[in-house]
């Protein structure tokens, strides 16, 4: 029997994947212009890693340019300032709303996600999501390290617990783990054949009911 559902944030909760595209673009557009098609292309088909992680790939592995710590937590915070006050304007994805505020008492609900934690646990609180949820795991911790965690605090077997994502990190960290996993397709970023996907989570209850998640 289900017991926990996990949810990845951007994209599965808040139409917000795009916003975080943006900022890569505005971070890169002027001088890396020529880097920016490879690097949107990673940033796409690696959904659910932390901004600070990609930062460091694209600056050094593609573009060639060494980071300081400074220097990363200056490209950090300009990506930071470029999304937090879109996020907290975007819209939800169709049904994730309703869904949590239908089956917050049926299931106990985490967030596990690569915005760094403080930032994630403030946009939840702004929009007014975050009593919802038992706990609010992000980044610099991966989503293999939230699922143990919550695993071991909550005394929680992996076939007790769905993991929602809507990327192939998500889908990666679910199966090291065991779990069960649902992909969200809105923005038909997943190309994965032995889990279910659906476009939104108004058609989760349906996959619940049914058990199409086993």
């Amino acid at each position: 029997m289900i017991k926990a559902i996990i949810f990845d944030f951007d994209g599965v909760i808040l139409d917000s994947t795009d916003i975080k595209t943006n900022a890569f673009k505005n971070i890169f557009k002027k001088k890396y212009s020529k880097q920016l098609p490879q690097i949107l292309e990673h940033h796409h088909n690696h959904l659910g890693i932390s901004r600070s992680n990609k930062l460091k790939i694209y600056f050094e592995e593609i573009i060639g340019i060494k980071l300081s710590n400074n220097q990363l937590i200056k490209y950090t915070n300009i990506f930071s300032s470029y999304c937090i006050n879109r996020i907290l304007r975007c819209k939800f994805i169709p049904g994730a709303k309703k869904f949590i505020l239908n089956n917050y008492i049926n299931y106990d609900f985490f967030i596990s996600s690569g915005t760094p934690t403080k930032e994630l646990r403030y946009i939840c609180n702004k929009r007014k999501i975050d009593k919802y949820f038992k706990e609010i795991y992000g980044s610099p911790q991966k989503k293999t390290t939230h699922i143990k965690r919550i695993m071991k605090k909550h005394k929680l077997k992996p076939n007790e617990i769905i993991f929602i994502g809507d990327g192939y990190s998500d889908y990666q960290a679910a199966n090291f783990t065991s779990l069960f996993f649902v992909g969200i397709n809105f923005k038909k970023n997943l190309n994965i054949e032995d889990r279910i996907l659906i476009k939104d989570l108004s058609k989760l209850n349906n996959v619940l009911e049914n058990r199409k998640y086993e």
